[in-house]
């Protein structure tokens, strides 16, 4: 009987060092490569109208903290600078156009985060939730390749846009261990707007349209570098 209290005793204490070795905070900087979109082009009343999307692409930088509940179960905040917006190419009365607008912002993700696995050097890894977003600036810039039929210009477009965006984020990706306390990051992230980019009286206004909303939307391939504070967690290879 001695024996049995004993071997349960160690048992529950062998399963408690484990929970708490996947337990506890971690912080981490990453850096994302990523195709950008702005959903439904609303060209302002420009005199050349709507304009053929064009292949954009962006940045995302930042850091990011979390606390891991156990093994599997964790939540995770950032702050995080983005480039992003939406490029325009076509050909007006025979003219090339090209049209960018860049939007430069300050995202704040809230995210849970799921992990699958054991004590292994790589486990797949599942965040998502809501980001709040803080536009810093807008630029838009058009240049055609004859100027007596176009004007080029580059100009500030803030106040066209609103300041807030609220957005969904989804990431899938791997986890794996570098050296101790240290692990890698890399995976796929997807971000969709639900709230109108454009600031009121810059609001399409086109009754033949479907949606009268532009969007923000994003999707990327992100690496990251993260340190877990306590002690090193033994993993199977």
């Amino acid at each position: 009987m001695r024996n049995i209290k004993f071997t349960i005793l160690l048992f529950i204490l062998t399963a408690g060092v484990r929970l708490h070795a996947q337990t506890g905070m971690h912080i981490g900087v990453d850096g994302a490569f990523n195709g950008t979109f702005i959903i439904n082009q609303n060209n302002y009343g420009h005199e050349t109208g709507e304009l053929e999307y064009a292949p954009t692409f962006g940045y995302t930088v930042g850091g990011s903290a979390g606390y891991n509940f156990n093994n599997h179960l964790g939540v995770q905040v950032e702050v995080k600078h983005s480039l992003q917006g939406q490029k325009y190419a076509d050909i007006v009365r025979g003219v090339d156009v090209d049209r960018s607008v860049r939007l430069q912002y300050t995202h704040i993700p809230l995210l849970f985060k799921f992990s699958g696995g054991g004590h292994y050097a790589t486990r797949f890894y599942l965040l998502a939730g809501p980001q709040f977003s803080f536009l810093n600036k807008a630029q838009e810039t058009f240049s055609s390749s004859d100027q007596s039929v176009f004007r080029n210009y580059s100009e500030n477009r803030t106040e066209r846009f609103n300041r807030r965006d609220l957005q969904l984020v989804l990431d899938v990706g791997s986890d794996f261990v570098l050296y101790k306390n240290f692990y890698a990051s890399t995976g796929l992230r997807f971000n969709y707007g639900l709230w109108d980019i454009n600031a009121d009286g810059f609001k399409i206004q086109n009754p033949g349209r479907t949606s009268s909303i532009s969007q923000n939307a994003l999707g990327g391939i992100h690496f990251g570098i993260h340190y877990v504070f306590g002690p090193p967690v033994p993993v199977k290879h």
